[in-house]
């Protein structure tokens, strides 16, 4: 099981709060969960073949493959046996079409999961392990350096900001 089918299942489990519309948001809930757990079964039982695909389609995929194993993110030489490609063209093309290295791609998804995550109730030890980080200090200095702030200043801005709203509005 990978990081983005439990965070879907963990909405799902939060979903008690909601109250107007709960039956139409926990069916396209589940009608995410099914597409993701597809998607995985797909992409991890059997490699692409590259015959049938153009090289745009198989960068998708390993695209794809990156951002649903955010939790434990496959090195190039997997990638290239997965996918069935030369690691050096796949480095190449992979720059090419995203504008950046594996690497970085791999980053930039796990901090942009990680602001959606923080604004969940997660704590800091949660978000790194949920996001495959061994080490929280780590996690925090790679967060720190994409965002500016730490995962807790961040939440606190956040929360500054939406009592700041809050007041505004009342007044």
């Amino acid at each position: 099981m990978n990081t983005r089918i439990l965070v879907i299942l963990q909405d799902i489990l939060d979903s008690g709060h909601i109250r107007e519309h709960r039956y139409h948001y926990l069916k396209i809930k589940f009608k995410e969960l099914l597409f993701a757990i597809h998607q995985h079964t797909q992409l991890t039982a059997r490699p692409v073949q590259k015959s049938l695909s153009s090289g745009l389609d198989v960068l998708e995929k390993v695209r794809a493959h990156l951002i649903f194993n955010l939790d434990n993110p496959p090195n190039i030489t997997e990638l290239s046996k997965t996918f069935m490609l030369n690691e050096k063209k796949l480095k190449e093309d992979f720059k090419k079409i995203y504008g950046c290295t594996v690497y970085a791609f791999v980053i930039r998804e796990r901090m942009k999961r990680a602001q959606t995550l923080l604004y969940k109730n997660y704590n800091v030890s949660e978000l790194a392990s949920l996001l495959g980080y061994h080490s929280v200090s780590h996690f925090i200095k790679v967060f720190k350096a994409f965002h500016g702030c730490t995962p807790k200043e961040a939440l606190n801005k956040s929360q500054a900001l939406t009592a700041q709203a809050k007041k505004g509005g009342a007044a």
